[in-house]
């Protein structure tokens, strides 16, 4: 199994997840899981609806960040709104859940400015 650049990989008593950004679309965010971080099977989908996690006519999600605390997943994320050389336009979001599968919290506006890189 290949994982983007920006995937995102959380250690949860003796399960490791990955989250890895689908870049172009949906799923927003696909979520394996490996006990040993060599096998990697396909575990949820988050954002399933690109309604979920934005508003943009051209959605492009990326740079999520999992987190575990306190029995809570957290995920920030970047929703590209455009890009080029010159300019970088996306917006940062956090959601949270009780479970990988959801449901999630509404997402939260981080700030509008560069990619949203979170480590806890």
């Amino acid at each position: 199994m290949n994982f983007d650049a920006n995937t995102s990989i959380i250690s949860v008593g003796d399960i490791y997840y990955a989250a890895v950004p689908s870049i172009d679309g949906l799923p927003g965010v696909r979520v394996y899981q490996s006990k040993d971080l060599e096998q990697w099977e396909y575990y949820t989908d988050i954002f399933t609806n690109q309604g979920e996690w934005n508003v943009s006519p051209n959605p492009s999600l990326c740079a999520p960040q999992l987190s575990y605390h306190d029995h809570q997943f957290y995920l920030i994320y970047s929703d590209f709104k455009s890009s080029t050389r010159s300019s970088l336009n996306c917006e940062s979001y956090l959601v949270v859940a009780d479970r990988l599968e959801g449901p999630w919290s509404e997402p939260i506006c981080l700030h509008s400015s560069g990619l949203a890189f979170s480590s806890w």
